[in-house]
């Protein structure tokens, strides 16, 4: 079994302890009526199961938003954690919950050794993190600017929605996500054709696998004209 360096042991459960008070109480240490009524409060087992299911529902709501599952292959964006119907606490509970998902990941991934997939999930654990502390620093001083940014990630969740009717552009978003995680990682695929019929493999709806190398072709010159 791997031996994961006592100070970074201690950085990770320190931010994973972090974002699991966040997600427990958004709104800045006002912890929920089934914790506070509990006579064991945390330590009860019945607390730790609302948690628990809690934190499943809003993983899976992410997924329903990204429209996929969630996987360290797509880096995440803000636009996934705003639910369509705008809950004031939502968005904190869901980039929360991301960073813990990605806290479990990056574990998972120093015991089997893959240093790249471990990067990944600390880094996108870290930033989800510090969303999440934003919306919740913004809920308390000053709750205009989260009204702002809520119509600002609506606003473009709406764009999306009209994207994920079709099928094949959700997993065009999805072949380009990973396309740009494998520029930062180019160990991850020998060639386009390679990378192509990895994508064919995931992805359900597309058929053919020249049009993602051209899609790769396109992409790659886009990013010279950068």
């Amino acid at each position: 079994m791997p031996c994961i360096n006592k100070h970074f042991a201690l950085f990770a459960w320190w931010n994973f302890c972090q974002s699991l008070d966040t997600f427990i109480a958004p709104a800045a240490g006002k912890y929920p009526g089934y914790i506070l009524n509990d006579p064991l409060g945390c330590g009860s087992e019945a607390v730790h199961e609302r948690i628990a299911t809690e934190l499943v529902d809003c993983l899976s709501g992410v997924e329903v938003t990204i429209g996929a599952p969630l996987t360290l292959a797509r880096r995440h964006s803000e636009e996934d954690f705003w639910p369509a119907n705008n809950v004031e606490l939502e968005p904190i509970r869901r980039a929360s919950a991301f960073a813990l998902w990605c806290w479990d990941q990056a574990i998972l991934a120093m015991y089997n050794a893959d240093a790249a997939s471990a990067a990944a999930a600390v880094a996108y654990g870290m930033d989800a993190a510090n969303i999440a502390e934003e919306y919740r620093r913004d809920l308390q001083s000053d709750p205009d600017r989260l009204v702002q940014k809520a119509r600002v990630m609506l606003g473009r969740a709406g764009a999306q929605g009209k994207l994920a009717k079709d099928p094949k552009q959700v997993e065009k978003k999805f072949v380009r996500d990973c396309w740009q995680g494998w520029q930062e990682d180019p160990s991850r695929y020998k060639s386009k054709a390679a990378f192509a019929r990895d994508m064919m493999e995931k992805c359900a709806h597309l058929t053919s696998t020249k049009q993602i190398e051209d899609w790769c072709r396109d992409w790659e010159k886009q990013k010279k004209a950068m």
